[in-house]
């Protein structure tokens, strides 16, 4: 990478990158497939109202 205001070029070594990505709607634009060949793809799907109830109720607890 290229430091601008110092003039001069950075290494950078192990490092790891993780992008987030919602479905295209509202304004979002749809990843081309040329971008997408650099990453590997996971779809989590979306928690159940029980189990983000107990997940919020634990880390509420712990502060109230």
């Amino acid at each position: 990478m290229y430091d601008r205001p110092n003039f001069f070029w950075k290494k950078i070594e192990k490092f790891s990158l993780l992008c987030v990505a919602a479905p295209p709607s509202g304004g979002r634009s749809e990843l081309t497939p040329r971008f997408m060949r650099h990453f590997f793809i996971q779809n989590i799907a979306d928690a159940q109202d029980e189990v983000l109830y107990d997940i919020f109720e634990q880390i509420l607890s712990g502060f109230l």
